[in-house]
Formats: structure tokens, C-alpha cells, sequence
């Protein structure tokens, strides 16, 4: 798991919920609107493509990336790979 993620994994009790009602009421802090926006933006980690639709299911684990990218937070370049915002870092010689 990345330093800037969050572990969310999916309970019995939680089995079956939409994704984004099993995360806003994990991240209380987060409108339903901000959690939808926030897969649909890539910033959540999980099986196959997370939809706000898609149904999750007991043991699930889900990453939560932090948003710091939207702010004025500035990364250097081996940052950003370690964070998968880039594939790799080209240097010249």
C-alpha cells in the first residue's frame, strides 16, 4: 500500500452496499457527491475498475489515494513514481 492511501477493506455487515454508500460511511468527512467524484477521478484503488455503483462485497480491499495533488503540494519526480502518477523517471547523462 502507498504511504498516500488509505486501506479500506469490506465487512460482512457492509456486503452488497453501492461502493460509494460503503465509503461515505467510512469517510464520514466526504459528501456522496465528493466520494463518487473521487472514483471517478481514479482516486481509489480496488478490483477491477471501481464504479460509485459497482457492489462491494465481504473482503474487498479498497486504497483511498490521497488528494494531494490538487493542491499546491509539489513532488519530485521519484515522489510521483512511488505515488503512480508516472511510469518512470527518464534522466539524462
Amino acid at each position: 500500500m502507498s504511504s498516500h492511501a488509505r486501506r479500506l477493506v469490506v465487512e460482512p455487515e457492509q456486503d452488497g452496499f453501492r461502493l460509494d454508500n460503503f465509503l461515505t460511511a467510512l469517510l464520514p468527512d466526504h459528501s456522496r457527491s465528493q466520494i463518487q467524484r473521487l472514483i471517478k477521478d481514479g482516486h481509489l484503488r480496488g478490483p477491477g475498475t471501481p464504479k460509485p455503483s459497482s457492489m462491494v462485497h465481504t473482503g474487498q480491499e479498497f486504497e483511498k489515494v490521497s488528494k494531494d495533488t490538487e493542491r499546491d503540494y509539489f513532488m519530485s519526480a521519484e515522489e510521483a513514481k512511488d505515488y503512480h502518477l508516472i511510469d518512470k523517471v527518464i534522466s539524462h547523462v
